[in-house]
């Protein structure tokens, strides 16, 4: 019995989505309109529409169906007044997922981008600060200057005139 109290107070909490996408069966749940057979639910938005009501006690689901053909907010109208808006989106799905080797990349691209082969095994931190940078001589720079210091001292001292 409690569990059934928590998933009753859950669920009455739920806000419903304004945001639906196109082409997917979604029903949108509204409050039921006095609806005595004379009132007409339809959406006006890119394209007018009556969606298929079906009653649901205090409730009732609008089912859209195909008729949402471009994205965009429609107004859900009932006898002119404005019951509420909704958003239908077109579908995010990736739809191909080919791509082209590094050899037809750098022929579509060409110089305008650097372009790194798989083939390098090099972490693409070190690329990039190559890139940027350039090859970094500076310690190679002080680890001789301190070697060639070592040896003239060496020099100086075992050098004997």
């Amino acid at each position: 019995f409690i569990p059934l109290l928590y998933k009753a107070a859950i669920s009455t909490g739920q806000e419903k989505p304004a945001a639906f996408t196109i082409g997917r069966d979604q029903l949108i749940e509204i409050n039921a309109v006095d609806n005595d057979g004379d009132r007409v639910v339809r959406f006006s938005g890119a394209v007018e529409f009556i969606p298929a009501i079906t009653p649901l006690g205090a409730k009732m689901l609008l089912d859209p169906g195909d008729q949402v053909r471009e994205a965009g907010f429609y107004d859900l109208l009932s006898e002119g007044q404005q019951i509420g808006v909704y958003a239908f989106n077109y579908d995010r799905a990736e739809s191909d997922l080919t791509y082209l080797s590094p050899d037809e990349l750098e022929a579509a691209i060409g110089e305008s981008a650097r372009i790194w082969r798989p083939e390098a095994r090099a972490s693409f931190t070190t690329l990039i600060a190559e890139s940027e940078h350039g090859i970094i001589l500076w310690r190679w720079c002080i680890i001789l200057a301190l070697a060639f210091l070592a040896l003239e001292v060496l020099l100086i001292r075992l050098w004997k005139s």
